[in-house]
């Protein structure tokens, strides 16, 4: 890796992190939807060890910054050279279908399995309208964990207008300008009362911060020198030591400690990009084999924890336990699900590595 940019091996890395955080979150951060389920530690309000972890950084934030991030970068890649606004708009719609295209056939696979086990095997009385409407992704009545392909859909919808008006933006201003003002504003939109912040507009801020920390170069530009690596530690624990306050003495709910996600994911992708080296290299192996099938693992995970094989998870009883069993069933079945997809990509197209385009910026 080439240090200090955030590069592919980084991204998986995030990727990893992320859907550790998404299984975490899913399994711990919502009362009730485990029953019976024994956590390892409770702090003085009750709150779990466990809702802390899955709390730490937002996985949707993560994702929601690197999909920023890497429309970005490819899309630079291919009209890095065309002078004018033009043809980059063009080929940041060509961009987009693609990245489009790449996500929806693997979560098409995806349906066409789950949905069919739960009509046959789990009673499931889904209506026609509502199967079409979730497999066009505008619905996650069958797994709520999809609403955010909807999402989805929007930041692909915006991205191309996003980036010419930010295009003509750094032609016509220091990038320092464009910081400065972009902090402002998303600092006025947090706190405006008609904005009303949400998981959703949080996660278009930090979208918009991927974007800028790629187009503005940020992210590549700071200096890389031994005592950052302190640095690099100390501001993730920072950040966490922060929530924690938010949640335990402040007792606010769980969205509010999100808030600065705008802020807090680039220097955590920061922190990851400074320690990366000093990372034992069996964990980072394991981080980039779950990153690279994260998007697998987030479309299923929750048909074995929530909707279909709860009754089997739950008899795992402790915490620890069932996240394991979770993370190494969907993890196979993601495995499984990757090279039925590149196979069946291969046959129709005739080209290999279906998920080559578009994987970096592919939330999860």
């Amino acid at each position: 890796m080439k240090k200090g940019y955030f590069t592919k091996e980084i991204s998986m890395i995030l990727y990893g992190i992320a859907i550790i955080l998404m299984v975490c979150e899913h399994l711990f951060c919502y009362e009730g939807r485990m029953p019976g389920m024994v956590s390892i530690y409770k702090l003085s309000n009750g709150i779990t060890i466990e809702r802390l972890l899955g709390d730490f950084i937002s996985c949707v934030s993560i994702y929601a910054f690197v999909t920023g991030y890497g429309l970005c970068k490819k899309a630079m890649k291919v009209w890095g050279k065309i002078p004018d606004y033009k043809n980059q708009f063009v080929c940041d719609w060509n961009h987009v279908f693609h990245s489009w295209i790449s996500f929806m056939t693997r979560f098409w696979l995806i349906f066409l399995i789950f949905v069919p086990i739960g009509l046959l095997f789990f009673n499931n009385t889904w209506t026609l309208r509502e199967i079409v409407r979730n497999f066009i992704g505008i619905s996650p009545s069958i797994n709520g964990e999809w609403w955010y392909i909807y999402f989805y859909y929007k930041i692909l919808l915006v991205f191309p207008f996003l980036d010419l008006i930010v295009t003509y933006l750094t032609v016509k201003f220091k990038k320092e300008y464009i910081i400065t003002a972009y902090i402002i504003i998303m600092s006025a939109a947090i706190v405006c009362p008609v904005t009303r912040y949400s998981v959703l507009t949080g996660s278009f801020y930090v979208f918009l911060t991927g974007y800028l920390c790629a187009k503005l170069n940020i992210l590549d530009d700071l200096t890389i020198e031994k005592r950052h690596v302190l640095w690099a530690i100390i501001l993730p624990v920072g950040i966490f030591a922060f929530k924690v306050l938010m949640i335990e003495i402040l007792g606010l709910g769980f969205i509010y400690h999100k808030i600065l996600d705008f802020l807090f994911i680039p220097i955590f992708v920061w922190s990851l990009i400074q320690v990366y080296d000093v990372i034992p290299d069996c964990l980072r192996r394991l981080l980039k084999l779950l990153g690279k099938y994260s998007v697998y693992i987030w479309l299923t995970h929750t048909f074995f924890c929530y909707y279909y094989w709860q009754k089997q998870i739950i008899m795992l009883k402790y915490s620890v336990v069932i996240f394991l069993a979770v993370m190494v069933i969907s993890t196979i079945t993601a495995v499984l699900l990757d090279t039925v997809h590149r196979f069946v990509w291969q046959l129709i197209t005739g080209t290999k590595h279906a998920q080559k385009r578009g994987e970096d910026e592919v939330i999860g």
